[in-house]
C-alpha cells in the first residue's frame, strides 16, 4: 500500500472517528433528554475523546435525574464502540506508515495526502519552482541539485522517483529533500534525523531540510517552507 494512500486512509479514519463519537453523544443526549445536545456535539467533532470527556463529565449525573427506563433501540453504545474501533484503526495505519515507509512521521504522510486533494480540487492554481518559474500542477514542477542537475517527478509525491532530466537517473522520493536553499538532496543513506518540534529534518550540522514532494516555492522562487516553521 503506497504511503499516499495510508496518509488518506489515516485521513479518513480521523474524520470517521470524529463523527462517529459525535453521533454518540447526539443519540445518548436524545435518549437521556439532556440539554444543549448541539453543544456537546460540536465540542466532540472539535476534540474528540477530550470533547467526549466533558460532556460524560458534565453530564454524570443526568441518569439519577431522568429516572425510569431508557427508550427502546438505544444507539449510542454500539455508536461509542464504532468510535473506539475506528481510533484504534487510526493508530495501526500510523503503525504500518511508520514501519513500511521507514519510521516517516505521520504528520507528514498527512500533509501529503491534502496536498493531493488540493492539486485535484484546484485550491492552488500555480506552482512555482526554486527558480520561480510557473507550472500548473505540482506533479509538473522541477527540481535543481547543486551539480546543475534537473529533475523531474515520475508517479505520485512518495509513491514515485524524481528522474534525472540529464542522465535519467531515478531517485526514490522517500530519500529525496530539499535544503534552506532548495536545493534537492538525496540521503541515499538514511541520515537525516527529524524535529518534530519544528517539523523539519537535520543532519549533523546546522543545515535543515524538507521532503521534496513537500516543498513550495513563491513566484520569487522563495522556499515557503522555511517562513512556515521560523
Amino acid at each position: 500500500m503506497g504511503a499516499t494512500i495510508l496518509a488518506v486512509l489515516y485521513a479518513a479514519l480521523s474524520v470517521a472517528f470524529s463523527v462517529v463519537l459525535a453521533c454518540s453523544v447526539n443519540s445518548e443526549c436524545n435518549e437521556k433528554g439532556i440539554n444543549h445536545k448541539g453543544k456537546y456535539v460540536a465540542i466532540t467533532l472539535l476534540f474528540g475523546w477530550i470533547g467526549f470527556i466533558i460532556f460524560k463529565l458534565s453530564n454524570r449525573k443526568v441518569r439519577t435525574e431522568n429516572e425510569g427506563p431508557e427508550p427502546p433501540k438505544a444507539r449510542s453504545k454500539p455508536l461509542l464502540a464504532c468510535a473506539v474501533i475506528l481510533f484504534a484503526s487510526t493508530f495501526i495505519v500510523n503503525f504500518a506508515s511508520k514501519t513500511a515507509f521507514n519510521e516517516m512521521p505521520m504528520d507528514t504522510l498527512f500533509s501529503s495526502a491534502f496536498s493531493a486533494i488540493d492539486n485535484i480540487i484546484g485550491k492552488n492554481s500555480t506552482f512555482y519552482d526554486m527558480k520561480g518559474n510557473p507550472y500548473d500542477s505540482k506533479e509538473d514542477i522541477l527540481y535543481y541539485d547543486r551539480d546543475g542537475n534537473t529533475y523531474k517527478l515520475d508517479g505520485f509525491e512518495f509513491d514515485g522517483d524524481l528522474v534525472c532530466v540529464e542522465t535519467g537517473d531515478r531517485l526514490n522520493c522517500v530519500f529525496c529533500y530539499v535544503d534552506g536553499e532548495g536545493y534537492l538532496y538525496y540521503d541515499k543513506d538514511n541520515k537525516l534525523k527529524y524535529n518534530e518540534e519544528y517539523d523539519y529534518y537535520y543532519d549533523g550540522s546546522s543545515k535543515v531540510y524538507y521532503p521534496a514532494t513537500l516543498a513550495e516555492w513563491n513566484s520569487r522562487g522563495r522556499l515557503l517552507n522555511n517562513e512556515i516553521n521560523y
